[in-house]
């Protein structure tokens, strides 16, 4: 581009040449304009005008020579229209010529480049395959470039934006394997929530449902470790992947690796499924913090160890054990062999004003309850029943024994009712405020009632025996089945069907007198100890045999023999 235009910057409308000897108008400049090698040359020279020069007339011109695209210079412009006498014409660079300028840098882990862009002023803005080539001459993978982005700044410096570091190309960062996972083949989540009922109410104490899983169960999945994916900088350099770790399972209690599948773990018992970290151990007590609305009640075939406290109107039911470390209140618990709290049992819903419960034991072990103390309480247990402080107004009853006073506690049996089969021990018994209390041990009147039941029961199917067995014997002596007529022979056959019930029932019945006899031998050695005082008020029973204390008095054994009470 080369142009050379004189601009005069007088006034075109000034007045005719002033006559010789008249004022003369001051002295300005004249202004041309000279595109030369990329720039704009503003060369200045005398010129007698009415008006200077101005900027806003300066850029005029330009524009209207098609040079205002380019890179002009304010200042230079301003310099010039402060010009007033000049000694001899002079030359200004007012504009450049200039091309869009384009710069790719690359990020430090070259994973990135980003390009930065200002557009053309007069120059050339360079096209997309410019673009690229400028980018590849930065030793930038084609795979890497992202030609959108390059469309996007191509756009951009065609309507005289500026571009700042937009991403240009991406490497792909590799994907790392994934090293062995392991999936649980159960639900972990015992939540179900509160129940609706069917009168419409709900439940909000039946909020879970803990699993049982039998022996083999499959418990876990382990999957094998991926090698990963390999990736590439943005110079299209490979980067490796590191590949998974291949983790075994880890050491469980309750199960094991599948014989059949080495990434399978199996249950080696039935019990309750606890996740650990690459792992389950099945657990045959189930343990929980506390029994409260958060755990909702406990149904579960196995044992259970709380670790704190079962709160009021929970309820356990087991096929196991309980063990309670903290205290339990007010609640319900059924347990198919021993029940331990190692704190205080409060009760006092199902018992009356007695002490006696209403025919429901809200406490019950198939074997022992071991507690420290119990308050208002009716427990039964198959075996025996221990306190080592004190029972106040409850109602026990133990197949075997009771102790009160375990561990050197204080043993003391106030209000209620205790029942056992063999032995009631307590260390105090009664209270300084004369409190109806109440002792039965020994079972003998029950089972010598039952022992007669089953003798004259017995005595009765043998006569009935032998009568039948005679009433064969003359059919047997009429003839044989062929002459004796079909009526006689329906009839034998009917009172040898009723003989074989007979014989069944009588087998029966001697069974049971043979489990019943060591029974009441066992009862003939019941005894009630009373190991410190006995208040008044106090009433014992030993195999139907009465006593009532009618003053203190200290230590004493009671036993029967004969059917009259005894001490030692």
């Amino acid at each position: 581009m080369s142009n050379e235009t004189p601009l005069s910057i007088s006034n075109d409308d000034s007045e005719p040449d002033t006559p010789a000897g008249a004022d003369q108008p001051p002295p300005f400049i004249s202004v041309a304009f000279n595109f030369t090698n990329k720039q704009l040359i503003a060369r200045i020279t005398p010129h007698v005008s009415n008006s200077p020069p101005t900027i806003v007339g300066l850029q005029k011109q330009i524009a209207e020579l098609g040079f205002d695209s380019l890179s002009l210079l304010p200042q230079v412009l301003d310099d010039i229209v402060k010009k007033r006498e000049l000694s001899k014409p002079e030359e200004f660079i007012v504009g450049e010529q200039k091309d869009s300028l384009i710069t790719i840098e690359i990020s430090k882990d070259k994973m990135q480049a980003h390009i930065s862009a200002t557009p053309a002023q007069g120059g050339e803005t360079p096209n997309k395959e410019a673009i690229i080539k400028l980018i590849q001459e930065k030793k930038i993978a084609l795979i890497c470039i992202i030609e959108e982005v390059v469309d996007e700044v191509i756009a951009l410096l065609g309507a005289g934006e500026k571009v700042t570091s937009a991403i240009i190309a991406k490497g792909k960062s590799p994907e790392n394997g994934i090293d062995s996972t392991f999936i649980s083949l159960f639900s972990d989540d015992f939540y179900q929530g509160p129940q609706l009922q069917s009168d419409g109410t709900v439940d909000h104490y039946e909020t879970h449902k803990y699993l049982i899983l039998s022996e083999d169960t499959p418990l876990m999945k382990r999957t094998s470790a991926t090698p990963g994916k390999g990736g590439f900088d943005v110079s299209g350099k490979t980067l490796p992947a590191k590949p998974g770790k291949e983790l075994p399972f880890a050491k469980c209690d309750g199960a094991h690796t599948s014989s059949e599948h080495e990434n399978i773990l199996v249950a080696t018992r039935e019990g309750h499924p606890v996740l650990i970290e690459h792992g389950v151990n099945v657990d045959p007590t189930l343990q929980v913090k506390n029994v409260d609305l958060g755990s909702g009640n406990i149904r579960f075939d196995g044992s259970l160890l709380v670790l704190g406290d079962v709160l009021p109107k929970m309820s356990i039911e087991v096929s196991g054990d309980v063990f309670i470390k903290g205290k339990a209140e007010h609640c319900s618990i059924l347990a198919g062999n021993n029940i331990t709290i190692e704190g205080g049992l409060f009760q006092d819903e199902s018992l009356n004003r007695d002490g006696l419960s209403s025919g429901e034991y809200n406490i019950e072990a198939g074997n022992d309850i071991d507690v420290l103390f119990m308050n208002s309480t009716a427990a039964k247990a198959g075996n025996n029943i221990t306190l080592q402080r004190y029972a106040l107004h409850c109602d026990l009853l133990a197949g075997n024994g009771i102790l009160i006073g375990d561990k050197g506690g204080k043993g003391r049996l106030i209000g209620g009712v205790a029942r056992a089969d063999n032995k009631i021990e307590v260390n105090v018994l009664g209270s300084e405020a004369y409190i109806k209390t109440e002792l039965i041990c020994g079972a003998i009147e029950e089972f010598m009632s039952l022992k007669k039941k089953h003798l004259h029961e017995q005595s009765l199917r043998l006569k009935e025996l032998g009568m039948l067995k005679s009433l064969l014997e003359k059919i047997k002596a009429t003839g044989t089945p062929e002459t004796v007529g079909r009526v006689t022979l329906n009839k034998a056959r009917k009172i040898n069907a009723a003989v074989q019930d007979l014989s069944i029932r009588l087998n029966s019945i001697d069974s049971e007198l043979k489990r019943i006899e060591p029974v009441i031998e066992k009862a003939l050695q019941a005894r009630i100890i009373v190991n410190q005082k006995i208040f008044p008020n106090s009433t014992l029973y030993i195999n139907d045999v009465y006593f009532k204390a009618e003053k203190i008095s200290s230590k004493k054994t009671f036993y029967t023999e004969d059917e009259i009470l005894k001490t030692e």
